[in-house]
């Protein structure tokens, strides 16, 4: 005989209650992933890190899961390369030629980290703008490396109980997150800091903003009103 179901599934599910159900929950409710029937082992995996890693908050899951399997299964996809450089570099390169700089702030457990280096930053649409406009930077924190940055010397500490580089904080201007990516102006000041998992179709107009020197004569909502608008008519 039927049993009437717990009013907390029909709290989290609603009308969608079925049998078997997943229900992958933020812990204050913000958000919540519903799945329903069987999941494959397969499939687990990508669910729980856009979950887990604050993919939902700029991603939707479709997008996350086709570049989750263009990461770690089916890796043949046209890919642009981006000319990489290290914060060493970076004086000198501004004074022979100046650029922004777009910093990929990543690690090793970062899972999201990693869907997002390998298929975000090599579309060819953004790698295009990228290398005309940016001098990129890749920054693992969890590197054992001290770091020169400005007339300041930043070394790996402890940063929310997880031993991380402490220049983290300094270029995401305290805003740090994983991932994260961080642009700087010709000056290594930072401009802004787009936080969490972003795909390169939702990245590309805000490094369109900012390398082509919009923000210095529109405001964001002009511009991306524009961007949209233009984005449409191709």
């Amino acid at each position: 005989e039927p049993k009437t179901p717990h009013e907390f599934a029909i709290k989290l599910m609603g009308q969608q209650l079925s049998y078997p159900t997943t229900a992958f929950v933020t812990n204050n409710y913000e958000f919540k992933l519903i799945s329903q029937g069987f999941i494959e082992e397969k499939k687990i995996e990508p669910l729980l890190i856009f979950m887990v890693e604050n993919v939902w908050r700029t991603t939707k899951y479709e997008d996350f899961a086709a570049n989750f399997n263009k990461t770690f299964v089916d890796t043949n996809f046209r890919k642009k390369p981006v000319k990489m450089y290290t914060f060493k570099e970076l004086d000198k390169l501004q004074k022979k030629k100046p650029r922004k700089v777009l910093v990929n702030i990543t690690t090793g457990f970062c899972n999201s980290c990693k869907v997002m280096s390998r298929t975000t930053f090599v579309d060819s649409a953004l790698a295009k703008i990228i290398n005309e406009k940016y001098y990129f930077v890749e920054f693992n924190v969890e590197t054992n490396d001290t770091i020169d940055f400005k007339g300041e010397r930043f070394i790996k500490g402890m940063i929310n109980n997880f031993p991380l580089h402490s220049l983290s904080l300094k270029i995401t201007d305290n805003r740090f997150s994983l991932p994260a990516t961080a642009v700087l102006d010709e000056k290594l000041n930072t401009i802004d800091v787009f936080n969490f998992y972003f795909t390169a179709e939702v990245l590309k107009p805000g490094l369109t903003f900012y390398g082509y020197d919009h923000y210095k004569t529109k405001k964001w909502p002009e511009f991306i009103a524009e961007y949209t608008k233009q984005q449409a008519t191709k």
